[in-house]
């Protein structure tokens, strides 16, 4: 992640915790700084990850249109990610349907179908392997 300066930081922060479910507050926040929502806040996540995780559909679609990327955090953490670790379905669809990549493993190598079955979340699981997810071998 670049270096950014502290009031920024500071913001990119606050869309996270807002991200969790107050879509006012986040409709404001990107109306004054639109660019964040390409912003990640601890360990490199990207702002739409928190959506995700906590199932705020209309979050997620707020940061979409305005910029953020569904395959935000490839190779780390994405918001497919989240939606299968938290059991999210609704979530997961959604992203699905927006162009989420299905197989992508995350930081420690795990699929959205590995997490969602390690995390015994078998609704999300069988919708990604209704959309080509593979189980890992």
């Amino acid at each position: 992640m670049s270096t950014v300066d502290q009031s920024t930081q500071e913001v990119i922060d606050e869309i996270v915790r807002m991200s969790h479910g107050d879509i006012d507050r986040v409709r404001e926040l990107v109306d004054l700084h639109p660019g964040l929502t390409h912003a990640t806040g601890a360990h490199g996540i990207p702002v739409l990850f928190f959506a995700a995780m906590a199932g705020h559909i209309g979050i997620a679609e707020l940061l979409r249109r305005h910029g953020a990327s569904v395959n935000a955090g490839e190779g780390g953490n994405m918001a497919l990610h989240a939606a299968a670790a938290f059991g999210r379905p609704q979530m997961a669809e959604w992203l699905i349907a927006n162009g989420a990549k299905i197989d992508v493993p995350s930081y420690n190598g795990q699929t959205p179908l590995a997490l969602a079955i390690d995390r015994g979340h078998n609704n999300v699981a069988e919708l990604l392997r209704q959309h080509g997810g593979k189980d890992q071998s």
